[in-house]
């Protein structure tokens, strides 16, 4: 583990359980080219066969980051308890999770997505996400359905907001993908502790709660 001990904009906890190396590295050198705002990288895994954690710190130390930090769960205990651990040694002031394969899809990604939550002093933001194929040696797009659908529930000025939300959300099931958002660290981390002993997969369901309380 290696620690700066400055202010942390966005801890980026990358969540594992026996990961293929090339989508591990691919996706920890797609954070590392993130520019402008200072952000941790915590990888948590859940008691994987092999961990790669002498290669991510390879990684790290060919590109001299040393804002990172590695937990290890000695056995499996599913994805919330995995998250719970990594979290609770995140100290960045807003949380963006991910996992192997997945991608931040431009440098500065982080940057503008806090300009963002700070000017419109949002606790919780989500955005769009691409999914893609590799084919042979090209990578290519596929077509998808946005998640959620109804986006214009979600903005300030919206009449009756919360009953729209909630009606489109936990009704409708239009929710919010989960790969998708940057969220206060800390209100993660009061949600995440009611379901650590409770739910062992369904992390996304901590997404049905914030928004059942408003």
């Amino acid at each position: 583990m290696c620690e700066n001990k400055s202010k942390v904009a966005v801890s980026v906890l990358v969540i594992t359980y026996n990961p293929k190396k090339e989508k591990l590295m691919q996706t920890l050198n797609s954070i590392l080219l993130q520019k402008g705002i200072k952000f941790e990288i915590v990888i948590a895994d859940d008691g994987s066969d092999v961990d790669y954690f002498e290669e991510a710190e390879a990684v790290f130390k060919s590109k001299n980051f040393e804002n990172y930090k590695l937990i290890k769960n000695k056995i499996n205990q599913g994805t919330v308890k995995n998250i719970y651990f990594g979290l609770m040694s995140c100290r960045g002031e807003l949380l963006k999770l991910i996992s192997p394969g997945d991608f931040l899809c431009r440098a500065n990604t982080l940057e503008n997505w806090v300009r963002y939550i700070k000017r419109e002093r949002a606790d919780l933001s989500f955005g769009n996400i691409i999914y893609y194929r590799k084919k042979k040696n090209r990578i290519e797009t596929i077509p998808y359905r946005a998640s959620p659908q109804e986006v214009s529930v979600y903005h300030p000025n919206r009449k009756n907001r919360k009953k729209a939300i909630i009606e489109r959300y936990l009704f409708l099931g239009d929710t919010i993908h989960g790969g998708a958002v940057l969220c206060k660290t800390e209100i993660w981390k009061k949600y995440i502790s009611k379901a650590v002993n409770q739910v062992i997969y369904a992390e996304d369901c901590l997404y049905r709660l914030m928004v059942k309380e408003g």
